[in-house]
């Protein structure tokens, strides 16, 4: 079973193990090593943020946007991966048939609500981002807008949805 990393853990440590593995193991993405960690860092020093966090990585295949993602994971979390605050979906994968987008909906608003009520800090990863269908987009709605009224609000304060996406890699390239 995987834990999450306490929130007071989690903001010592990502400063020192976040901008190690950046600065050390990346290569070549000198704007994904200046931004992730100020964004990141930032929203996670936020006490009562009024939405989740969305960091939306492109480019072609191989150009590291899995890399930093585990990187980032790895960082937020002790069991990466395998924490069960952090879930992570490949649209081809998960949500593969847009007749049953209904069904991928519920499953995927239940997983939500699921996760965040385990956890205080939950991250959300959703690889080939650009082949999610727009329904599913519609889901994640009430959590990337500014908080609703009492009553209304996702249970975790601290929720970030990372969006992988092979999309316009040729224009990032120019």
């Amino acid at each position: 079973m995987g834990l999450c990393v306490p929130f007071a853990v989690t903001t010592s440590f990502l400063s020192l193990g976040l901008e190690w593995d950046l600065n050390v193991r990346l290569h070549g993405q000198h704007l994904v090593r200046q931004l992730v960690l100020r964004t990141v860092r930032g929203y996670l020093e936020t006490p009562q943020p009024d939405k989740a966090l969305a960091l939306s990585f492109h480019g072609w295949s191989g150009t590291g946007k899995n890399f930093v993602a585990r990187m980032l994971v790895e960082n937020l979390y002790r069991d990466g991966l395998m924490s069960d605050c952090v879930r992570m979906f490949i649209a081809t994968f998960h949500f593969p048939h847009p007749k049953y987008v209904d069904l991928y909906k519920e499953q995927l608003m239940g997983q939500i609500r699921e996760t965040q009520q385990l956890c205080h800090q939950t991250l959300f990863i959703f690889d080939e981002a650009e082949k999610l269908h727009p329904g599913l987009l519609e889901v994640l709605g009430p959590h990337l807008e500014h908080r609703a009224p009492e009553g209304h609000r996702a249970e975790s304060p601290w929720t970030i949805f990372l969006f992988l996406s092979n999309l316009r890699g040729d224009i990032i390239n120019e």
